[in-house]
């Protein structure tokens, strides 16, 4: 483990220690067919932006457990952070992405809910398989998912697209702070009080999804509340699509993104990287999902 990551965990494990509690002893959808979701509502939402907020028009798609997905279109941004910016590590060398094909990425992490509706398992029983003596952290349904590791959130997708006859999967390094940024080229996509739950506001615990405002393309949580996997294994920069990083490997370290609701804001930033093993579980850690 990096010097960078222990500080960062030790941050959260004195949350741990003085913040979670201890244990005591949507409508559905018709499914999607091959081209589109079939369930779609356009919303007029107050999105945050660099500068506050402003009212945008949002298009959300269903699928069958009633999961909302946000389509991301094809494009080109600065993955990574300028040599100037407060709190940057040696690892994020800012340089230029293209993501080719358009994606639907979740609105929001994945719920308690849902994790439930696909895996069978309650965030305690995910617990009790890391450590019956650690927290829970927000035990509802309404909650993100966490105490998952990268195999299950992968095996969540798998047993998903079997569900629907589609591609679910996790968002590559690249999708994740594509979306992230949503436009923006900053530390945040908003501000961070407004968008993200984290160590200064969260009360040492996660909150209900979408209680906070979202980014420009209508995405909540994407800084804060809990880290999210990606499916790409961990590689210096430059970013590339084709050299193997988002290939299924099961023993090899892989990047989570977006920080969480124990960190302090310079883990949130839309360009900063962690990485641990894929069987890794732990109470900040969940994920959201990528539609094909």
């Amino acid at each position: 483990m990096t010097a960078r990551a222990f500080i960062l965990l030790c941050v959260t494990g004195l949350v741990f220690s003085i913040g979670c509690s201890k244990p005591n002893d949507q409508s559905a959808s018709t499914p999607p067919g091959n081209d589109e979701l079939t369930e779609a509502e356009t919303l007029r939402v107050r999105v945050a932006t660099p500068h506050g907020e402003e009212a945008k028009e949002i298009t959300y798609y269903k699928n069958s457990i009633g999961m909302k997905f946000v389509k991301i279109e094809p494009g080109e941004f600065l993955m990574g952070s300028p040599a100037n910016e407060g709190g940057r590590s040696d690892d994020e060398k800012q340089h230029q992405v293209t993501i080719r094909k358009r994606f639907y990425l979740g609105a929001t992490e994945v719920t308690q809910d849902q994790w439930r509706a696909v895996m069978g398992t309650t965030v305690r029983q995910q617990r009790d398989k890391a450590n019956p003596e650690w927290p829970l952290c927000g035990e509802e349904g309404s909650c993100p998912m966490y105490y998952v590791s990268w195999q299950e959130a992968v095996e969540f997708c798998k047993k998903l697209s079997e569900k629907e006859g589609r591609t679910y999967r996790l968002p590559t390094e690249a999708e994740w702070e594509y979306a992230c940024r949503a436009g923006t080229s900053g530390r945040y996509a908003g501000k961070l009080e407004d968008i993200a739950w984290y160590f200064g506001n969260s009360g040492s615990k996660t909150h209900p999804v979408a209680a906070k405002k979202p980014n420009a393309w209508g995405l909540y949580d994407m800084h804060g509340n809990v880290w999210e996997w990606c499916q790409s294994a961990y590689k210096e920069y430059p970013y590339d699509a084709d050299d193997g990083r988002n290939a299924y490997n099961t023993d090899v370290i892989r990047v989570y993104r977006g920080g969480c609701w124990g960190i302090i804001p310079r883990g949130c930033r839309s360009a900063f990287r962690l990485w641990i093993t894929p069987d890794y579980r732990y109470f900040y850690l969940g994920f959201r999902v990528c539609l094909d």
